[in-house]
């Protein structure tokens, strides 16, 4: 099925003028000001304990042997008794167990970074002391 379109009137526009201006350049000055507080968040990560990432992961893995994993109606829940905030709550347990992991790689990782000083101790590692 062709529909047919009716026009009644057509007009030209342009937005153009009718006769072409020379274009002007006019130097512009590029200013770089460096705010106070990107200067200390530079600072900072410069500041940064810098991490074993092997001691990193090791306490992830080891802490993940602790995941509980509870069924409701609409689906898994997981967690980590002694890790207040991280949990994850998925369709199924795979989900929800990967989920978690990347939640508590997340919260340690900012733990670390702000330098909270109450990380779980898990099998003799503490990342307090870092």
């Amino acid at each position: 099925m062709t529909e047919t379109l009716q026009v009644e009137r057509v007009e030209e526009y342009t937005d153009r003028e009718l006769e072409p201006r020379p274009l002007r350049l006019e130097p512009v000055q590029v200013v770089t000001i460096l705010d106070e507080r990107v200067r200390n968040g530079v600072a900072d990560i410069d500041s940064l304990t810098r991490l074993p990432l092997q001691l990193f992961e090791k306490y992830v893995d080891i802490a993940m042997r602790h995941a509980v994993l509870r069924r409701h109606p609409g689906g898994w829940l997981a967690k980590i008794s002694g890790f207040q905030g991280v949990w994850a709550d998925e369709r199924s347990e795979e989900q929800a167990l990967e989920t978690l992991r990347e939640v508590l790689l997340d919260w340690t990782r900012l733990k670390l970074e702000h330098r909270d000083g109450d990380l779980p101790v898990i099998e003799e590692i503490d990342l307090n002391v870092l």
